[in-house]
């Protein structure tokens, strides 16, 4: 199981991920982190 939390109490967990599931929730993350740089 992968559990994030941010500094805003933003609670994400995902289980049963494989390698691919991870690195499209990564990609997805980093996603969600350009949107709010800008």
């Amino acid at each position: 199981m992968v559990t994030i939390q941010t500094r805003d109490s933003l609670n994400i967990r995902k289980s049963k991920l494989d390698y691919r599931g991870l690195k499209e929730l990564v990609e997805k993350l980093e996603g969600l982190c350009w949107r709010f740089r800008v």
